[in-house]
């Protein structure tokens, strides 16, 4: 995100009361972080019920409050990132009751860009 600030000036005539106020011109400032991002791994891909799957987030962004993960079987997360600019690889483990397919999708929260999704597909099968 950039910021633009623009020359002003203000004049006060009056008796003896002379001011003057500038700012700078043409000058870009950088806020933070990035563009907001999140990558999502999942490993194994593949495993049998009870099994653990381990779940890795990255996040970047300007003011990050935190990331969710759905872990697809009605279970959510979540993490505090207290408006922090990364949120590097936070790692949750996870274990699936019943066969099928399950998608993961984490989701990071930005105070200033919004949200941002990845999602991830493990495969549950019966021991």
């Amino acid at each position: 995100m950039k910021a633009r600030a623009s020359v002003w000036g203000v004049l006060l005539a009056g008796s003896a009361l002379w001011g003057i106020a500038v700012a700078c011109s043409d000058s870009s400032v950088e806020v933070g972080g990035g563009e907001l991002a999140i990558t999502l791994t999942v490993t194994p891909q593949s495993v049998e019920v009870g099994d653990t799957v381990f779940i890795t987030t990255e996040a970047v962004g300007t003011s990050l409050a935190g990331t969710i993960i759905d872990y697809g079987n009605g279970r959510l997360d979540s993490l505090n990132a207290f408006g922090a600019q990364t949120q590097d690889n936070r790692i949750r483990d996870h274990f699936y009751s019943a066969a099928g397919t399950y998608t993961i999708r984490a989701t990071v929260v930005d105070l200033s860009q919004g949200t941002r999704s990845a999602e991830a597909t493990v495969q549950v099968s019966d021991p």
